[in-house]
């Protein structure tokens, strides 16, 4: 018997011991062959609604049932509560790890990947492979700095204030890295016993992304499955893993966990069939489809693109995710407006410093502050998501909604813009651009109105941003793999991310925007002439014009 397998089967018998309940109709097999380590298979048809297995509370890994929470008579767990869900976490998991045998989830901790080796998330991949992924923004996402300065952190001044100094030599930075890995691969959100209703059981599940909230410093790492090691692909519940380090847990309503098999569940944003539901003393993974016979049975990590699968799980799905997007850089939108105002105003010196005094204007909008209850950071943000089939982010229509407004504005009566420029300090500057802010999104918000002139723009900035790629790729002369293999070249696997991402930007040009409504049928958005929206803009300015006209004819 292979050590693996050997693992495997003091897992399960471990499994079998602890949990209430293990349905017949599921076993863990070995699917390294298809590059996927453990999984979770049906070996009977199984119903959806079903439980596939189920287990207490105490059987999780995290703060409240840690070995560390229990030591110091409750001194520890006064530390812990104090800290981040990653910081506790990853002290908890450390002397888990360190305990060995004497823990008493070692059979589970050990088929878990514990060398850098077992891993080949983007944290792991060299620079000169990195590189392969230009110019996708997944590049600012890998962290690498925020872990060390995690890191720092916690070693060695909480290892001494939990009074487990020895953790101090163990939990090196290798070591640390490895282990923000797994509970970046692994670990679920699982909300406390006492704010789950009986309604909440019934439809929570653990691929839920709004607990974290996206913060200052991000904690990003991942893990993959090892083909020799037999490290297993697996995911966070719900997909997310920015925290905020002033954020500390005795404010939460969750704790960050690790989750005994249900983590053993591989995930397809296609393929999913499974999910991880919890009440007041328990969690059940049931079957939300039915699942015959020989099927895997899937988790889900949330709704991620091929990119961010990479980054945080270490592999892709083919040909890409269910829920592709490409991240469009502010940067680039700016940039074709600095551009089109020199253009257009090419005897105006600073006209490109107009684009940069508008976007400060929408940054401080008070009005968008009140109206955007949803939308924390308003719409000036550093990237937004194009997604296939043609859907855009709000923030991202509005923004190039009133730049290509104020465009068509300023065009309109050059001599104006001059003397707007000229004071561009002045309140009748600020006055107009935040009129057109108020105009823009009150057509949006009440019927979904674009411009000709928006379409055009939106159109030279997606060409703009397909042509920072690679021309292999942006014309489409990449030939996709059938299948993903952990032996594929980190090139290919870079441009299987390129390809997804020129496919969604390219949706765009093909004419998938604007995208149909799945209830009316109808496109979501109405495309009308530049100077319906000009008329309303302007209205107030060629009132005053009209004004200042009439008192000349009557001098």
């Amino acid at each position: 018997m292979s050590e693996f397998a050997k693992r495997t089967n003091e897992f399960v018998d471990w499994v079998h011991t602890n949990f209430q309940l293990i349905s017949s109709k599921v076993k863990v097999l070995d699917l390294r062959s298809r590059s996927q380590g453990r999984g979770l298979t049906a070996v009977n048809d199984i119903a959806e609604g079903e439980t596939l297995f189920e287990f207490t509370r105490d059987k999780v890994i995290n703060v409240d049932s840690a070995a560390l929470t229990q030591l110091n008579n409750g001194e520890n767990e006064s530390i812990l509560i104090g800290l981040g869900q990653w910081e506790a976490l990853i002290l908890c998991l450390a002397y888990e790890l360190m305990l060995g045998e004497k823990s008493k989830w070692y059979p589970y901790l050990k088929i878990l990947p514990q060398e850098e080796s077992q891993f080949t998330t983007l944290m792991f991949w060299k620079d000169e492979e990195l590189e392969y992924l230009s110019p996708s923004c997944v590049l600012d996402r890998i962290g690498e700095d925020a872990v060390e300065q995690l890191y720092h952190k916690l070693v060695p001044q909480y290892c001494t204030k939990l009074h487990v100094p020895e953790m101090i030599k163990f939990l090196t930075f290798k070591k640390f890295r490895v282990i923000g890995s797994l509970i970046m691969s692994y670990s679920f959100d699982v909300d406390h016993a006492e704010v789950i209703t009986e309604e909440e059981y019934e439809n929570n599940s653990s691929n839920q992304d709004d607990k974290i909230e996206a913060a200052e410093v991000e904690y990003r790492l991942g893990e993959t499955k090892g083909e020799e090691s037999g490290s297993d692909e697996q995911g966070e519940g719900n997909g997310s893993e920015e925290y905020d380090l002033t954020e500390c847990i005795r404010n939460d309503t969750y704790l960050k966990s690790m989750v005994p098999l249900a983590d053993t569940l591989n995930a397809n944003t296609r393929l999913v069939n499974a999910t991880l539901h919890y009440d007041h003393e328990k969690l059940a993974m049931k079957a939300i489809k039915n699942i015959k016979k020989g099927e895997q049975i899937y988790n889900t990590y949330g709704e991620l693109p091929n990119s961010e699968i990479l980054r945080k799980y270490g592999y892709i799905e083919l040909p890409s995710s269910a829920a592709e997007f490409v991240d469009l850089p502010l940067d680039l939108i700016i940039d074709h407006y600095k551009i089109a105002f020199s253009k257009a105003f090419p005897n105006i010196k600073n006209a490109p410093a107009v684009v940069d005094r508008i976007l400060d204007i929408i940054k401080n909008s008070d009005y968008l502050e009140e109206t955007l209850v949803d939308s924390d950071g308003g719409i000036v943000i550093d990237k937004y998501e194009i997604y296939a089939k043609g859907e855009l982010l709000p923030e991202f229509v509005l923004m190039l909604l009133i730049f290509s407004t104020l465009l068509g504005s300023f065009k309109s009566d050059f001599k104006w813009f001059r003397r707007l420029v000229k004071h561009s300090k002045k309140r009748e500057f600020d006055i107009f651009v935040n009129r057109t802010i108020v105009k823009c999104y009150q057509l949006l918000e009440e019927r979904s109105i674009v411009t000709n002139s928006f379409m055009e723009d939106l159109k030279n900035i997606i060409i703009g941003a397909i042509n920072r790629y690679p021309q292999n790729i942006r014309k489409g002369e990449f030939h996709f793999p059938e299948s993903f293999t952990l032996k594929l070249s980190k090139r290919d696997i870079a441009n299987i991310i390129l390809s997804d991402e020129v496919t969604c930007l390219k949706d765009i040009l093909n004419g998938s925007f604007p995208p149909v409504s799945d209830t009316t049928g109808k496109p979501k958005y109405t495309i009308i002439e530049d100077e319906k929206l000009l008329k309303n803009v302007l209205k107030r300015k060629l009132q005053e014009d009209e004004r200042r006209s009439h008192k000349r004819r009557r001098a």
